[in-house]
């Protein structure tokens, strides 16, 4: 019970972190890119949906992905 627990916990206290990143993230967005993250992993839209909605490329959109999750990696420190 006790390394479960201690399992558990170890857990959580990663989830929360990742949370904590992912939140820092999203505050220093601005505009399209605020928008790409809410879209793209929240709302579910595809790359060229989000593409078509923000009238930008579809490249465009990749590339600020990217950043995003490289932005998140760099605050948990995985970079």
């Amino acid at each position: 019970n006790k390394v479960i627990k201690l399992s558990l916990n170890k857990k959580i206290a990663e989830m929360e972190k990742t949370i904590s990143a992912i939140e820092k993230v999203y505050r220093t967005l601005a505009g399209d890119k605020k928008t790409v993250m809410e879209e793209y992993w929240i709302g579910r839209y595809t790359t060229p949906g989000l593409a078509g909605k923000l009238g930008v490329d579809e490249t465009t959109v990749r590339r600020w992905k990217r950043l995003i999750v490289y932005s998140v990696a760099i605050e948990l420190k995985y970079l």
